[in-house]
């Protein structure tokens, strides 16, 4: 539980709230405040944390309430022109009157090519969530990637549990 919830999660500000940073290895949550926030990784050092604005919607318990996909990144402050380190979607439910994390969605396709691996959609469905990642594969410029999976998160209990990546294109 990272703190209270509304009764409705379409209500959160995810530009100023709290998030986990298990997808960029530090070792607490972080605050956002409009959406950023400098943290210490215990991989890569001072890391920049950005979200807020990107949240995807959906019910995977049937429930009837929406559960919430924050869209994640960390990179490095500019300290590189391809600073990107890690992304990853934070996903979060309202259990009781709590805000509750099921779990982070992050790559699963292995890379292949130099650069990182990005989350470009979710797809919630009843039990489980759909994510697609869009890679770089050997001979592929940085502007287009031309690698693109599907994974499937499934809904065990209260956490997500990641199903093997396929390869669409």
């Amino acid at each position: 539980m990272i703190g209270p919830a509304p009764a409705d999660l379409h209500d959160v500000d995810w530009a100023n709230s709290l998030v986990p940073g298990d997808f960029c290895d530090l070792p607490e949550p972080v605050r956002l405040t409009d959406g950023v926030a400098t943290a210490t990784s215990r991989t890569w050092g001072t890391v920049r944390v950005r979200s807020g604005r990107n949240v995807t919607y959906g019910d995977t318990d049937g429930d009837q309430r929406d559960e919430a996909a924050l869209h994640v990144g960390c990179d490095d402050n500019g300290a590189t022109m391809s600073g990107q380190l890690a992304v990853g979607y934070v996903v979060l439910s309202r259990l009781g009157d709590s805000l509750a994390v099921l779990g982070t969605i992050t790559p699963r396709q292995k890379q292949t090519g130099s650069y990182g691996i990005g989350l470009t959609q979710v797809d919630f469905a009843p039990g489980r969530i759909t994510v697609h990642e869009r890679w770089h594969r050997p001979t592929d410029p940085r502007c287009c990637p031309t690698g693109e999976s599907t994974t499937v998160w499934t809904r065990e209990g209260n956490r997500l549990v990641p199903g093997e990546p396929r390869v669409v294109s």
